[in-house]
């Protein structure tokens, strides 16, 4: 991985776009890592692997829901309480307002 600074990228885009194509490039302004820079492989491979780490995330947490005794039923239960609890509906709210 390479790094450059902000000012060089502007000055040397073109070699910077050279470079991406075969490595990511870090870009820093004052000393901090401020940006990453991926070829467009590189990014379709992330999107990729997180999608993929998040169904298996999901399969895990299904599986031990299962083992513990979770039915859709009660699911279904739990999901249709919290749909109307003013607490969590605030704290989707917050959420969605950092997006």
């Amino acid at each position: 991985m390479q790094y450059y600074s902000a000012s060089e990228l502007k000055n040397q885009l073109a070699t910077i776009i050279d470079v991406v194509q075969r490595e990511p490039v870090i870009v820093q302004k004052k000393g901090r890592d401020v940006a990453i820079i991926l070829s467009p492989t590189e990014y379709q491979d992330y999107q990729r692997y997180k999608k993929h780490a998040f169904v298996e995330f999901c399969q895990n947490v299904s599986e031990k829901a299962i083992a513990r005794g979770l039915t859709p039923e009660k699911l279904a239960e739990i999901l249709a309480e919290t749909e109307n609890d003013p607490e969590i509906k605030n704290q989707n709210i917050n959420h969605s307002s950092h997006d």
